[in-house]
């Protein structure tokens, strides 16, 4: 499950741990797929599962305008809304 994304990487959450440094290769799709490439970079059990943080290798960068999870929070949508008076 995705948990997080960035340009350079991504958190996802895992049934099983996978050891830092294990090539990996994230596969998202919506709409078409896109293949992110990497290598995890740390693994952490927390209460319901393992996340594991994910490195893009290389030139490999996430975008919005490559891939948009439908779950992503907008940080704009947090800012208070101007009052006018």
């Amino acid at each position: 499950m995705l948990e997080d994304i960035s340009a350079l990487g991504v958190c996802v959450q895992v049934e099983e741990p996978i050891p830092p440094g294990t090539a990996i290769s994230i596969s998202l799709t919506n709409g078409e797929t896109v293949l992110f490439p990497g290598h995890v970079s740390y693994c952490i059990y927390r209460e319901y599962g393992y996340f594991i943080g994910i490195r893009f290798d290389g030139e490999t960068r996430w975008s919005s305008g490559v891939f948009e999870p439908r779950h992503l929070t907008s940080l704009q949508d947090l800012l208070p809304k101007p009052v006018l008076h």
